[in-house]
């Protein structure tokens, strides 16, 4: 509406009326102007110029809807005096919808003098600064950082469930008896990695304590009280490349502030991540601590803790290593430049230096001691550091080096009161990698025995650490790789005399590998070598070596077309040794590793051929009887009968496969065992080929083929763990080769 429309509109005309009542005529005349104070106004203009006004004049009505984009006609000025392009509207959406429902999370900040407390009221910080007056001389200005956790709302409006859909916010001031002006230097979102861990991390203590978590930073926590943020010793802040000019980013650090933490309590952050430290060789952190600026619990030196969780879960399974931390003196202008002041805000004793292989040297201890009944993977075996002796080690279950799946920071009360304080963690690294590389050899011998045969050996070998140069350290081998193969070809024909004429070309090839990997697949932060050191019998350790080392062993033997290649000269008979032939072959394999007790499989085949080609000439009965050269007597003085065949040929093959399955259960604690699986299969398959050309265009062609199934038992086929079964399969399988086929 305009204003003239607000003077004519019946709510206005009351609150016209009582305002001329109760003000005085200037007073009046600016409320009549404008009866619902929503006059724009831009923040330049030559009426602002010329009453010389300040900043907050100047844009006091700047968000005002009534006439915020002005036409040229209503443009007294020389530029454009416009706040948008389109006027301002309700639809703040621009759904062109009206919706009438109210879904929002509400926050309540209590801005009042005496609320304005660091640690209190979502205040995290402040700094005082000296601000100049324009009517000369300056005054102190005081500048709050609050922090409001998402999650602590004082009121749920609607139905609104989550914040997975949050459009828009609006910020409203209540409760004021006069007018003020709030300076608003930033207002974000922000988020971090690090969430707060919510339940309750030590079993038994009491769960009273509450802890925020928040940042601090150089920039804005230079001057912090009771102490200021300095950069930790050797840290150098890092320079933007975003920026064209030489812009150093800001370096900050994770705040952990807990309040009347109760006795052996602890409040921690966690993060979700996959990494494998193994082929790292240290894990290093800075840690600082500080009271309160009113300490009202007393805290001193080692009666907080910080200590740092790696495992697969938070609370069963972990290694944890705890530091006692040495408190800063309240200071708020330690040198971020002085090594010096360095070391006291980031104090030597408190700082996170973990050789990792104390962790797993911990779990040796605690495996060793479970043999002789002194630990458990369901308690907490703890030492403490040798190096560090006020630092404890701990370890819960099974954790694992190689596949950290969570991380927790914490603090913990050690005293045996309530204690309340503020902790900084900053640069959580890791150094050291490991860089001891492997080697590789390859070798191949190649004999050749003249005209008998050849023979070929292949061998490699590779140890864990080898790899390429362009190879990342997680990325090199880490297993011990070893294959040897040996393979021949020989005719055996060549042993007997050359009158024989025997032709046995026999093949054989054996090929084994050997993969024996650098971490016990069991517990891949243990190198196999300490576990098996660690093992308490030969039994266990021999069980150890038959899970974590993977054998390969296959061989192949064939003899193919072996025959006596002895036949009637000229013509061919049927007994002669040249029209059979021998074959046989078996390949067999075997595996063994981490998830199988073992794989095999085998195949035989053995085929025996018989292949007779007669030589004769036809039976021509009228080709000597006929003398005449007649045309009308030439098809009767041609006519041959062929006595043989041409060609008479069978085949009979027997083909078996046997497989056989033992899975490991990796789930059982005792020596229990999967169900075995096992495939087999018989089969008995003859050919026979008859091809008979009884005269020059009478033609006779036989063929039969037959494909049987040798019947056996569904058993598994294993002399060695079922003998009974394996004499019962023997007979089975007689039995049926005695009936000759079982026709499929």
């Amino acid at each position: 509406m305009t204003d003239e429309e607000e003077r004519q509109f019946a709510a206005y005309q009351n609150f016209l009326t009582a305002a001329r009542a109760n003000t005085n005529q200037a007073v009046f005349d600016s409320i009549w102007a404008d009866p619902a104070n929503d006059d724009y106004h831009y923040f330049r203009g030559s009426d602002w110029d010329r009453k010389r006004a300040s900043i907050l004049e100047r844009y006091k009505r700047i968000n005002n809807p009534q006439g915020n984009s002005p036409d040229n006609e209503n443009n007294n000025e020389r530029y454009d005096t416009s706040y948008k392009t389109t006027p301002d509207v309700e639809d703040i959406n621009q759904d062109y919808t009206l919706n009438e429902y109210e879904k929002y999370y509400q926050y309540h900040v209590s801005i009042r003098p005496q609320d304005l407390n660091v640690g209190q009221n979502f205040i995290v910080d402040k700094r005082v600064a000296s601000a100049s007056l324009r009517k000369g001389g300056s005054e102190p200005v005081t500048w709050y950082l609050f922090r409001i956790p998402l999650e602590e709302f004082q009121k749920r409006v609607g139905g609104i469930n989550d914040f997975t859909s949050i459009r828009f916010m609006r910020m409203f001031l209540t409760g004021f008896s006069k007018p003020i002006v709030l300076r608003f230097a930033t207002f974000d979102l922000v988020s971090g990695k690090w969430r707060q861990y919510q339940q309750n991390l030590t079993t038994g203590a009491p769960n009273t304590g509450t802890m925020n978590v928040s940042t601090v930073s150089l920039e804005e926590n230079g001057d912090k009280t009771p102490v200021n943020y300095v950069l930790p010793p050797g840290i150098i802040r890092g320079q933007d490349p975003s920026q064209p000019q030489l812009v150093q980013e800001n370096e900050q650090a994770l705040s952990l502030v807990v309040n009347n933490l109760s006795s052996g309590e602890s409040k921690a952050v966690y993060k979700n991540t996959t990494l494998d430290l193994r082929q790292y060789k240290r894990l290093q952190m800075f840690v600082h601590a500080n009271a309160f600026e009113q300490n009202t619990t007393n805290l001193g030196d080692d009666q907080l803790a910080v200590f740092i969780r790696l495992g697969s879960d938070y609370k069963n399974n972990y290694y944890e290593y705890e530091i006692p931390l040495k408190l800063t003196a309240p200071k708020s202008d330690y040198d971020m430049y002085l090594p010096q002041d360095q070391r006291l805000v980031w104090p030597i004793e408190n700082m996170l230096d973990i050789p990792l292989h104390l962790l797993t040297s911990v779990k040796k201890q605690r495996n060793k001691a479970r043999g002789t009944g002194g630990a458990s993977f369901n308690r907490v075996f703890s030492v403490y550091d040798t190096d560090h002796p006020a630092n404890k080690v701990s370890i819960m279950g099974n954790p694992t080096l190689g596949e950290v799946k969570t991380m927790i920071i914490g603090v913990r009360n050690l005293s045996s009161s309530q204690k309340s304080g503020e902790v900084w963690v900053n640069e959580l690294r890791l150094k050291e990698f490991n860089n001891e590389g492997g080697w590789a050899a390859r070798g191949q011998l190649n004999v050749q025995l003249s005209d008998f045969g050849s023979v070929d050996i292949n061998a490699s070998h590779s140890t864990d650490g080898f790899g390429g140069l362009e190879q990342g350290v997680n990325e090199r081998q880490q297993e011990t790789k070893t294959d040897v193969s040996v393979t021949t070809s020989l005719e055996l024909g060549k042993l007997f005399p050359d009158k024989a004429k025997v032709s046995a070309p026999l093949y054989y090839s054996i090929t084994k590998s050997e993969s024996r990997p650098k971490y016990n697949p069991l517990d891949t932060d243990m190198e196999l070598g300490d576990a098996l050191e660690g093992a308490s019998n030969k039994q266990e350790k021999d069980s150890i070596k038959s899970i974590a080392i993977t054998k390969r062993l296959t061989t192949n033997l064939s003899l193919s077309n072996v025959r006596v290649d002895i036949q009637t000269k000229n013509h061919p008979m049927p007994y002669d040794p040249a029209n059979f032939s021998f074959s046989y072959s078996h390949s067999h394999s075997h595996t063994s590793g981490e998830t199988t007790v073992y794989e095999n499989e085998d195949n035989w085949r053995g085929a025996l051929n018989y292949n007779w080609t007669p030589v004769y000439k036809p039976w021509e009965p009228f080709k000597r009887l006929i003398k005449s050269r007649s045309k009308w007597f030439e098809i009767l003085r041609r006519f041959g009968l062929n006595w043989l065949p041409q060609n008479l040929t069978f085949n009979t093959e027997m083909v078996r496969n046997y497989y056989e399955l033992q899975e490991r259960d990796m789930e059982s604690i005792g020596h229990d065992r999967l169900p075995l699986t096992f495939n087999e299969q018989f089969l008995w398959n003859r050919d026979f080929a008859l091809r008979w050309d009884l005269t020059r265009n009478l033609h006779m062609n036989f063929q039969s083929a037959t494909h049987a199934e040798i019947e056996e038992p569904y058993t598994p086929i294993n002399k060695d763990l079922y003998a009974d079964r394996y004499q019962a399969w023997k007979d089975s399988v007689w039995t049926s080769i005695k009936a000759l086929w079982y026709s499929t």
